[in-house]
């Protein structure tokens, strides 16, 4: 099992992870020193030291491991947050879809401040549109669009109905590919570029995602410290023992492919970290299933409360569940229970019992999970464990024999840095917007059946 470090702000036990299904040790040994693994750390490794004067590495794909190295992005939104007159900002409404939305939204979950209202624009639903629109009403308002390629629908749509709609629209901020820079800027808009190379949902710690975080408060310092640290640690370890990316994704691999795991749960115990959950269920499914032979789906259970929902199917159901607990030990000033019968029992208590009685419930029925815990949901502890998740998913992108994207100069039809299916839905719903008539017509019958 790897061992904590000085710096390290999480831990993983892997302790309930490994007999009630029969992994061995020599199975999770032979897939963490396969050849193949061992050489993609070393490259990574290689990359984690370009420095500025070799633009991080980003003109390839791994260099995107390398954002949190990138101080002057840091110090390039701080300067734009000025312009802007943070402290003046009410809300900010982000438009962006995907890795253009989750990281952000993830960390402003867990470590943002509250100063502003946060919108993340997700979807085209009217009414919620309608809704958001109606609660900015009178609020200095920035508006952010993110989109590298400067085409993505529903982003662009969503963009151009709030800096119409909304009145208080103090502040526009367009993060787009390079390529766009001139005609972001010819329109008054601030502008952060995105690497051409750079897949959006390993950019939580570049610009599509940093902007906004630290409009809401996110310590973009201390995240970027905590992936650097949590980058170190998992391209220089090359064994399980001092790799917990490694560990993971070894674990992950060999439970999916040899013990039929299929269902990769995500159990966090705050709230803070539901969106989490979503951000690591993005980067798994999307980065990952990209042959039929590949069968994982992601769930993500806010715990306890899920426990009494979902609990009953994880451990007498089907046995194809491999659950990530994540419990943030530091929360705060402990709240007692005030009943005189319990003297001395915090939430915490009551919390960290029920975490125990799952993950050894489940154990003594077979049903294998891991626990993350972290220091607290602060942005330094967040960023090793986002760093670490985004290292581990590029690990099995390797154990399952994805070719990365650009590999050789070359777009490839897999890869873990490309998403070939979701590109799919796009080129339909393009097709479909371009024959209006027909689109209104099937709208219009759907309408008539409520009449």
């Amino acid at each position: 099992m790897a061992t904590m470090q000085h710096g390290d702000l999480l831990w993983q036990d892997f302790t309930h992870s490994q007999r009630p299904v029969g992994l061995r040790p020599s199975e999770i040994y032979a897939v963490a020193n396969d050849a193949g693994v061992q050489d993609l750390l070393g490259r990574m490794q290689a990359v984690s030291m370009k420095g500025a004067d070799e633009n991080y590495g980003f003109d390839g794909p791994l260099g995107v491991l390398n954002s949190p190295r990138d101080a002057g992005l840091r110090e390039k939104v701080k300067g734009m947050l000025v312009a802007l007159d943070q402290d003046e900002i009410d809300a900010v409404v982000h438009c962006g879809i995907g890795g253009s939305e989750l990281g952000a939204t993830c960390l402003i979950s867990a470590a943002g401040d509250g100063r502003a209202e946060y919108h993340p624009i997700t979807t085209l639903n009217n009414q919620h549109l309608s809704d958001v629109i109606a609660s900015l009403e009178g609020k200095r308002t920035v508006a952010v669009k993110v989109s590298r390629s400067n085409g993505t629908k529903e982003t662009l749509t969503a963009y151009a109905v709030m800096v119409k709609n909304v009145p208080g629209i103090s502040g526009q901020v367009a993060i787009l590919g390079y390529e766009h820079e001139d005609g972001a800027l010819a329109q008054g808009q601030e502008f952060l570029g995105i690497e051409g190379a750079m897949s959006g949902r390993y950019t939580a710690f570049h610009a599509a995602n940093l902007f906004t975080m630290a409009a809401l408060g996110v310590d973009i310092d201390a995240f970027h410290a905590g992936g650097v640290h949590m980058l170190e640690r998992c391209v220089s370890g090359r064994s399980i023992e001092d790799n917990p990316a490694l560990e993971l994704a070894a674990h992950a691999y060999a439970l999916n492919t040899q013990h039929g795991k299929t269902v990769w749960n995500t159990g966090v115990f705050s709230p803070r970290l539901v969106k989490y959950g979503d951000w690591l269920g993005q980067l798994t499914e999307e980065s990952l299933v990209h042959r039929p032979d590949i069968n994982i789906t992601t769930k993500t259970s806010e715990l306890s409360n899920k426990a009494h929902s979902y609990f009953q199917g994880w451990r007498e159901g089907a046995n194809a569940t491999f659950h990530q607990f994540v419990f943030p030990v530091n929360q705060g000033a402990l709240l007692q229970n005030p009943d005189p019968k319990y003297a001395g029992e915090t939430m915490r208590d009551v919390e960290f019992a029920a975490y125990l009685g799952i993950a050894q419930s489940l154990a003594d029925a077979g049903r294998p999970s891991y626990t993350t815990f972290l220091r607290d949901t602060s942005a330094g502890a967040m960023g090793q464990l986002l760093m670490r998740d985004m290292v581990a998913t590029v690990l099995l992108g390797q154990m399952y024999g994805l070719d990365m994207e650009f590999d050789g100069g070359m777009a490839s039809p897999f890869g873990y840095f490309g998403q070939p299916g979701v590109e799919s839905y796009k080129i339909i719903m393009k097709a479909q917007l371009a024959h209006l008539d027909k689109l209104h017509q099937r709208l219009g019958a759907l309408e008539g059946m409520f009449h």
